[in-house]
């Protein structure tokens, strides 16, 4: 068992990361949008395809690191806690949710949308062509809608993450409750 010292360094650095992590990576995704939308209605949707998509590329970088934030943070909560709780594991599953469907949308989708916008942009127009268009438009709502998972997960777990379960009183230690966790809590009505 690690002294107390370790442990409140160790929850001080897991929490710095973990909601650091987490609204940088869902204030981009918002940010994304306003983006998105501002470029889609000022400039031709060639144009603004290919300036969305440089972003997007860059963005994933972004990502990656605050995915490594948020799972890394969440280790350091978790091993200074003095127990595991059921809310610990949720947010370790929701935390790898977005990071699957990061990838997912990372390194199977959003390559596919590029190659089908250019095909669809660089080559006349032929049976061939409308095809790969409906493919791109079923692939590209896809992208947007994991997206969109993505943003919604994550602000359900920056919520439930940010709400104290109680205050604190004197002697409880500082990385736990008293047995209970936010499940128990909600469940019986005593969240403030």
């Amino acid at each position: 068992m690690m002294d107390q010292a370790t442990a409140d360094r160790m929850f001080k650095a897991g929490r710095i990361l973990f909601f650091a992590g987490l609204s940088i990576w869902i204030g981009g995704i918002a940010s994304l949008w306003v983006v998105a939308s501002t470029l889609f209605d000022t400039l031709p949707a060639r144009e603004a395809g290919e300036h969305f998509g440089n972003i997007l590329r860059r963005f994933n970088h972004l990502e990656i690191g605050c995915a490594i934030a948020i799972l890394g943070g969440l280790l350091l909560l978790t091993a200074a806690a003095p127990k595991v709780r059921r809310f610990d594991v949720l947010r370790v599953v929701l935390a790898g949710a977005m990071l699957a469907i990061l990838l997912v949308n990372t390194l199977a989708i959003r390559p596919s949308v590029t190659r089908l916008r250019h095909e669809i942009y660089d080559q006349v127009q032929s049976q061939e062509d409308n095809l790969k268009r409906i493919s791109f438009d079923r692939m590209h709502a896809c992208s947007t809608w994991l997206f969109g998972i993505n943003f919604l997960i994550g602000f359900a777990l920056l919520m439930m993450s940010a709400a104290p379960v109680r205050p604190k009183k004197e002697g409880d230690h500082p990385h736990a409750d008293d047995g209970r966790d936010r499940f128990d809590v909600l469940a019986r009505g005593e969240l403030r």
